[in-house]
């Protein structure tokens, strides 16, 4: 047969058993200090980060503004270089037409 502990003992074990737990929920409480302390510093690197992605987002979105205008620039510029082309060519080819014209005045071919 199995002995009934009596009352002191109850008690005795009782207490070592809320002993056990008290250590065991003093380690959990430093555990969960830290985590919280962990938690923070994760937070705070996050609002860090999300920060400086806001900055980037409208650093990129400037960017991308000054490109549009940049090809927007560049069209009309070659909109001009052609005309000025067109026109530098015609005043070559005059030129050459002209200096024919008194080549030939100057050899009496005319």
């Amino acid at each position: 047969m199995e002995q009934v502990p009596n009352g002191n003992e109850r008690i005795g074990r009782l207490e070592v058993a809320v002993t056990d737990l008290s250590t065991r929920a003093g380690r959990g409480e430093g555990v969960l200090t830290g985590l919280s302390a962990g938690v923070a510093r994760v937070e705070a690197v996050l609002t860090d980060v999300l920060v400086r992605v806001g900055k980037l987002e409208v650093t990129v979105e400037h960017l991308v503004n000054e490109v549009a205008e940049l090809k927007a620039d560049l069209k009309d510029l070659r909109k001009q270089v052609e005309g000025n082309f067109r026109i530098l060519a015609g005043m070559n080819i005059a030129t050459t037409f002209g200096l024919a014209a008194v080549m030939a005045k100057g050899f009496g071919w005319l």
